[in-house]
């Protein structure tokens, strides 16, 4: 993959244009409808809170087959990714749902967002430094290096948050959802689906009732299922309560346990 189109405008979109002009040929764009040649990797980079340039990059990477990487501010952060693939689960209205879910007050960010939403699209982020971009380019240079040479993406379902102010990076994993209705294929609900198939599951050891050890497996539950900013479960907590270990796990919007 040598050719990289790049769609946007800001600091961000200078660094990342830098980063990979050196190994690549780097096509810029101030929006996606003007993309023309054979790119093998759109990237949307946007110095302010951008959310409407989802549709038009979708639209795009359909039209030429291709992924496309997003990279926006959301105030102190940097979000990058997930990487999105036509016709693959795993998009980025998915990390979204999966986002709104855990927020202790979707409804303000909502509100927020819609009385806001002109000017945090158009205002960059004043947390944005020349620093803060070449860290982000760097993260976006190393994911394209992935792609170029058919190694799994960091990216793939998960994204990066860059924290403008301490320059810290989070990796946050998220599942598919399969109601989204960009990429979700949750089968259509019926009477036949509704009816149970009993077959044997042997327990794995005599006095048990699991059918497989699940303690030997905690860290790889936990990463599948569990991340404050994307997962199923926001986060777990443990604590003692009359002399009982007791543990809680946050999986709603409003911290529902």
């Amino acid at each position: 993959m040598r050719e990289v189109a790049l769609v946007g405008r800001g600091m961000l979109h200078e660094a990342i244009a830098a980063e990979l002009s050196g190994d690549r040929i780097v096509s810029r764009y101030a929006t996606a409808e003007e993309l023309t040649g054979s790119p093998g990797l759109l990237i949307a980079a946007d110095d302010g809170w951008n959310t409407e340039r989802t549709r038009e990059m979708r639209a795009a990477a359909t039209e030429f087959g291709v992924p496309w990487l997003r990279v926006r501010t959301e105030l102190n952060r940097v979000v990058v990714g997930p990487l999105e693939t036509p016709g693959q689960a795993g998009c980025v209205s998915c990390a979204e749902r999966r986002r709104r879910r855990l927020r202790s007050d979707p409804a303000g960010h909502r509100a927020v967002l819609r009385q806001h939403r002109t000017a945090l699209r158009e205002r960059p982020s004043s947390w944005l430094t020349p620093l803060g971009a070449l860290l982000v380019a760097e993260l976006v240079a190393a994911e394209t290096a992935l792609l170029a040479v058919g190694r799994p993406l960091r990216t793939r379902e998960a994204f990066f948050l860059v924290n403008l102010e301490s320059l810290d990076v989070g990796l946050h994993t998220f599942l598919p959802d399969d109601f989204c209705p960009t990429c979700g294929d949750a089968p259509a609900d019926s009477a036949g689906r509704a009816t149970p198939t009993l077959e044997p599951r042997p327990m794995y050891r005599e006095r048990t009732f699991r059918t497989r050890d699940v303690a030997d497996e905690l860290a790889d539950l936990e990463k599948l299922y569990v991340d404050r900013e994307s997962g199923l479960v926001g986060e777990l907590t443990e604590w003692t309560a009359g002399g009982l270990v007791v543990t809680s796990a946050a999986v709603g919007g409003t911290g529902r346990r």
